[in-house]
């Protein structure tokens, strides 16, 4: 039975989320929120020319629209791709992107009973999980798509004793209930000459914010640790820079090719800017910033549902569950 409790801060998910007591979970939602949205009135006369421009009245409701959508994502991480696609319009929309628009606000009603975010009862030992996930260029435009997850889940598997390249079933194992510490779907800063190369950058900036977050969390502890029981920020940098953090980071990709690239199984990129990405991945994993790397299929990619529009049943299972599942068909 999931327990409804208002949306808490990122401090009070932190100090709820481990050793919580059997079968109580917390269900973070915005449904009083989405509740007051309503949808774009459009003139039943424009309707069946969706190349028209919107009028001045139409394109302020549309960016109101987004921009009320937007701040739905905080719970809603299926429809971060819906609205990152209808951002790419906000200058001049057309009809289409109306009726689009109007489209993704029902799609958030209709599904809003049993999406959120859902913090399981969580074991120790735990882990940051950083998983990435990037689309390639369209027609609409050329820069990918980037997804990212950082998810704190339980360790409870030897890393160690694994090999890089496992069997399929061996996924299974990592299965676990992962707290969504972040979450984000956006248009890539760079183009991108392969789907590898965007892949790169995807990862790069996931485990930059999985470094970040593990450095906060180390924080509280810093007392009995290190007898910093007043730390300064120098010390803070001390350990940021050392990286002497109480959660590992293991990062998780579904590109072979870049996989292949971070376990130096292949040279180098032609791409001059990819070397650079790739050879500050694989000095993460030199320094331990990267405890492992994981690779899995990518039917078993949970960040594949924001990079693009569709129905992606991993995605779907954990916005409803709150558990991570590989499946390996």
């Amino acid at each position: 039975m999931k327990k409804q409790v208002p949306p808490l801060t990122f401090t009070g998910i932190v100090h709820h989320m481990i050793n919580r007591p059997e079968g109580d979970a917390l269900w973070c939602h915005q449904m009083p929120y989405l509740s007051k949205l309503q949808p774009i009135t459009i003139d039943h006369k424009r309707l069946r020319n969706e190349s028209l421009r919107c009028t001045d009245e139409e394109h302020f409701a549309y960016r109101s629209n987004v921009c009320a959508m937007l701040w739905l994502c905080i719970t809603r991480i299926d429809m971060i791709a819906d609205i990152a696609h209808l951002q790419q319009h906000m200058t001049a929309p057309l009809v289409k992107h109306l009726k689009l628009a109007n489209a993704a606000l029902k799609k958030a009603k209709d599904s809003a009973p049993c999406n959120g975010l859902i913090f399981k009862r969580l074991p120790e030992p735990t882990k940051l999980l950083c998983i990435s996930d990037a689309s390639h260029a369209n027609s609409q435009t050329v820069y990918a798509q980037e997804g990212r997850f950082v998810l704190l889940v339980r360790d409870h598997v030897d890393i160690t004793s694994l090999h890089e390249k496992s069997l399929p079933n061996v996924f299974k194992r990592f299965e676990s209930s992962g707290h969504p510490l972040y979450s984000s779907g956006k248009k890539s800063t760079r183009v991108s000459q392969s789907t590898s190369a965007s892949e790169s950058l995807s990862l790069l900036g996931a485990v930059q914010v999985s470094q970040l977050i593990a450095n906060r969390l180390t924080e509280p502890y810093l007392g009995p640790m290190f007898d910093l029981w007043v730390p300064r920020p120098l010390d803070c940098l001390w350990i940021q820079e050392e990286h002497r953090v109480i959660y590992a980071i293991d990062a998780m990709t579904d590109c072979m090719d870049l996989f292949e690239l971070m376990c130096s199984k292949k040279g180098l990129s032609n791409d001059t800017s990819q070397r650079v990405v790739v050879l500050s991945l694989r000095e993460f994993r030199a320094l331990g910033i990267i405890r492992a790397l994981i690779h899995v299929p990518t039917v078993a990619m949970l960040a594949d549902g924001l990079t693009k529009i569709g129905k992606f049943f991993q995605l779907l299972r954990y916005c409803t569950t709150g558990d991570v599942t590989f499946p390996i068909k």
